[in-house]
């Protein structure tokens, strides 16, 4: 098969060979650099110059067009279609840029300006919109854009405002100053794995530890004579001097019998109260919920 050069450059003092017996094309670049040429490929030592199209076939994940002589042949960069470019690794296809400059990471569908999945099953990634005025970015772990888990508008009159969503649903944002707002349908707190429990030992007046935002604190079932006040220190790492602690009773005990309430708050610690209003000594295991609310003073 005959093959068609139209320019040669080999730099200054460059010479070209003729050819040898099996077609190779021999350029000698000074006395240091050796290009052989055929109709089937090109082995190029030192700097290769073009000043015009270089095109090369458009390859696929397996077999990029564009490979390094440092790595394999499944690792390099490809063309899937018409105004596209992709990069591969191993084999598998990992970056995607597409005709509108969307790009893809992880995966082969490019619903936004960027897009991040975990592999190509388009699970737990994030897509950047940025489609619209707002600046808008889509956070969401199903690869849909309508599944959406945090929604970030940069303009407009809701500048600097987090929207946290639940598919399409909004159900609650955060402001500029840090303000907290849910929607009727959403709720406020603490989600599985940030409590704990601790079980009072002895008495009403024991101190208990535990390093927890939330939680529930089981008392001793020792005696607490009526209108008689327990206090017991509660040591919590978390505990600021500027924090709120919410307490309550859970239940365990006839309803309106005790009074509990936070003395106090230090770093690291506060003090609880509980008070026996019934008109009689009880002995019950109260069961108390605790949260803390973190606070500043400024």
């Amino acid at each position: 098969m005959a093959s068609t050069i139209a320019a040669i450059t080999t730099g200054t003092g460059g010479v070209v060979t003729t050819a040898d017996a099996t077609g190779n094309l021999n350029l000698l670049a000074g006395t240091t650099t050796v290009v052989a040429l055929t109709t089937a490929g090109a082995a190029v030592s030192g700097a290769l110059s073009a000043t015009g199209i270089t095109t090369v076939a458009a390859g696929s994940a397996a077999l990029p067009a564009i490979v390094s002589t440092t790595g394999t042949a499944d690792t390099g960069i490809w063309f899937p279609a018409a105004d596209m470019v992709a990069a591969s690794t191993a084999g598998a296809e990992r970056m995607r840029i597409d005709a509108s400059g969307n790009v893809t990471l992880g995966g082969v569908t490019s619903q936004a300006a960027m897009q991040v999945y975990r592999s190509t099953t388009n699970v737990n990634g994030f897509a950047v919109t940025g489609a619209d005025a707002s600046g808008t970015v889509v956070l969401n772990t199903s690869g849909s854009s309508t599944d959406i888990g945090l929604l970030y508008s940069v303009k407009g009159a809701a500048a600097h405002t987090f929207y946290i969503g639940n598919g399409s649903t909004k159900i609650g944002t955060i402001d500029v100053n840090g303000v907290v707002v849910n929607t009727p349908a959403g709720a406020l707190g603490y989600g599985t794995g940030a409590g704990g429990s601790v079980t009072q030992a002895t008495s009403k007046a024991t101190a208990v530890t535990l390093n927890k935002p939330c939680g529930t604190i089981t008392l001793a079932a020792d005696a607490l004579a009526s209108n008689t006040t327990a206090r017991f220190s509660f040591n919590n790492s978390i505990l600021a001097i500027t924090d709120t602690v919410i307490l309550i009773i859970r239940n365990g005990v006839t309803a309106g019998a005790y009074l509990v309430w936070v003395d106090g708050t230090a770093a690291g610690s506060c003090t609880l109260a509980i008070r026996n209003i019934s008109g009689g000594s009880l002995s019950d295991a109260v069961v108390l919920n605790f949260s803390i609310i973190k606070g500043v003073t400024a």
